[in-house]
């Protein structure tokens, strides 16, 4: 067992009958069945270290989050916009100092201490986080997602951010679709032949859900949002991402010092709009 989340497999299975005690008092929400969607090549299983909870905020709470949110500045940086809290990064490959910055007052994002205050107490309970929320999350980013804008399948830089990442979804749902990282992927340079390689899984995220990708589906998948116009829920009926669609999501990670930080100057940013 040689894989970088191997181990933390092992405790982790040795953590979850804890936390699904906790959860049945008021600090934590309860851990849920996930809806999941596969391709016709995967195992039908969701990936080791995937863990949901379907209500981890209520709609009050929900509107609560909004407020915070629309009382603070969009940035347009990037075709979804975004807000963050804590420290400010974003990972691209692309040239944007304002997203990636290396001088230490431009880092600092909105303060943590403007998120309500149930929140990190909540995301704590939960366990993802071994050292508290509190302490080991350093960043919040806020994206707003509104028609099909989606986002390109990734695996989150390890050069960048911590094991344990978590992802609250808000207003509506949208389907997360993970695909194994040895795959073939489809790029601006390699473009392929666009071929469905049916090794992926899909996670419906529902609003006010809690999504968790540690071990295996952290490190060794890849997760996007596809520009899909539909989106299967779990009753059976669909849902169309039409332009009044909106989506918005609070992620939540460690940022590590080793990230990309770029000296603050004039950026073009036009092509980064596409990323």
């Amino acid at each position: 067992l040689d894989a970088p989340w191997t181990i933390e497999l092992l405790f982790m299975g040795l953590r979850w009958s804890d936390e699904l005690e906790k959860a049945e008092g008021d600090e934590a929400p309860c851990w849920s069945e996930p809806f999941l969607e596969f391709g016709h090549k995967h195992r039908c299983q969701a990936p080791d270290g995937l863990r949901y909870i379907a209500d981890f905020c209520t709609v009050e709470e929900e509107a609560e989050l909004m407020a915070v949110l629309d009382s603070g500045e969009w940035l347009t940086h990037m075709i979804r916009a975004q807000q963050f809290f804590g420290t400010v990064y974003y990972h691209t490959r692309h040239d944007v100092a304002e997203l990636q910055p290396g001088e230490e007052e431009a880092q600092l994002g909105r303060p943590m201490a403007e998120l309500p205050s149930w929140l990190l107490p909540r995301l704590s309970a939960t366990g993802v986080f071994p050292r508290g929320a509190e302490e080991e999350v350093t960043q919040v980013a806020a994206n707003r997602y509104k028609g099909t804008t989606g986002i390109a399948p990734h695996v989150e830089d390890v050069t960048c951010f911590g094991p344990n990442l978590a992802t609250l979804s808000l207003l509506a749902p949208v389907q997360l679709a993970l695909s194994d990282d040895t795959e073939e992927k489809n790029t601006k340079e390699a473009p392929g032949d666009g071929a469905d390689h049916g090794n992926w899984v899909k996670v419906l995220l529902e609003p006010r859900s809690l999504l968790v990708l540690q071990g295996e589906s952290r490190y060794a998948y890849r997760h996007g949002i596809r520009r899909s116009r539909l989106v299967n829920l779990r009753d059976g009926s669909q849902i169309k991402r039409d332009p009044d669609y909106c989506r918005v999501s609070l992620t939540f990670r460690e940022l590590l010092d080793t990230r990309r930080k770029l000296p603050l100057k004039p950026a073009e940013v036009g092509d980064a709009s596409n990323t």
